[in-house]
């Protein structure tokens, strides 16, 4: 008998890509995604897979029986973007804040075997209003309804993907799966949750850089400047949106050093030069 696996917050496809790719007689019995543009692109993808809209209106009776429910539930109240960079508390008015209890209402009414989401790593830090962390919230009410869960925060670059994507993985099995009476006759559950090995070296440029020399003027000489990230001056206006232009450069390591660089020119001739302004500007 195949696995089936419900989708949720489906998007267009992805989850469930990825584990016909691992599981390929995996049968996806629904998926739920409220986006009409989303629905659409889903379809087309997986025309065989009936889609429910609003996961808040899935009843009971609308929830096939499956063996795996996933979801990416909405990472936007947990995205350092939406974050203070000092509190690092979400915001609990946000109603997306809280949908991942609707994965809870799911799992409670239909038992699966195991549970499987995703969210941005940031979620793994992150701390309610009374100073505790969300995922351990998360945790425990999985925990309530009969499932033994943990969770790892991985990085797409550790498997081979040429990009630094970071996200917190939730995993779920149901405590009576594979229980077994142990040796004192007491039962039991093997409820070990065996996380996979990063066995990938990051890919860098120069790995994907064409072999042979390199015309020199594609190198910047930045003559032992260490560049800030995103250094602005005091007086820009930090409502419009960010870009190269307004982003400036001085050297973190040397606190004797106050001179600020900005990038001139373009394309190949680009150079970093010294401006007028002093660090205390910036």
């Amino acid at each position: 008998m195949s696995l089936k696996f419900i989708d949720t917050f489906a998007g267009v496809g992805g989850f469930h890509i990825g584990i016909k790719k691992v599981l390929p007689d995996a049968e996806c019995v629904l998926a739920v995604e409220w986006d009409k543009d989303a629905q659409y692109s889903y379809h087309e993808n997986f025309p065989e897979t009936p889609i429910f809209g609003d996961i808040t209106e899935l009843k009971e009776e609308d929830i096939p029986e499956h063996d795996l429910l996933t979801g990416g539930f909405p990472c936007q109240p947990f995205s350092i973007n939406k974050q203070s960079s000092v509190k690092k508390v979400y915001d609990e008015e946000d109603n997306r804040s809280n949908l991942f209890l609707q994965l809870v209402r799911i799992a409670e009414l239909k038992k699966p075997k195991y549970l499987l989401f995703e969210n941005v790593a940031a979620l793994a830090s992150m701390k309610n209003k009374d100073g505790g962390l969300v995922i351990e919230e998360i945790k425990y009410a999985f925990e309530q309804i009969g499932y033994n869960v943990d969770y790892k925060v991985y990085d797409a670059a550790d498997f081979g993907v040429p990009q630094q994507r970071k996200r917190v993985f939730i995993v779920g099995k149901r405590k009576d799966v594979y229980a077994k009476y142990n040796l004192m006759g007491h039962y039991s559950s093997l409820n070990i949750i065996n996380w996979p090995i990063t066995r990938y070296k990051p890919v860098t440029v120069e790995d994907i850089l064409d072999e042979g020399e390199i015309d020199p003027k594609r190198f910047i000489n930045l003559k032992g400047k260490t560049c800030t990230s995103r250094c602005y001056h005091k007086n820009d206006d930090m409502s419009v949106p960010w870009s190269q232009s307004n982003r400036y450069y001085c050297n973190k390591s040397n606190k004797n050093d106050d001179k600020v660089y900005k990038w001139v020119g373009s394309g190949s001739s680009e150079k970093l030069e010294e401006t007028d302004l002093n660090k205390k500007d910036l």
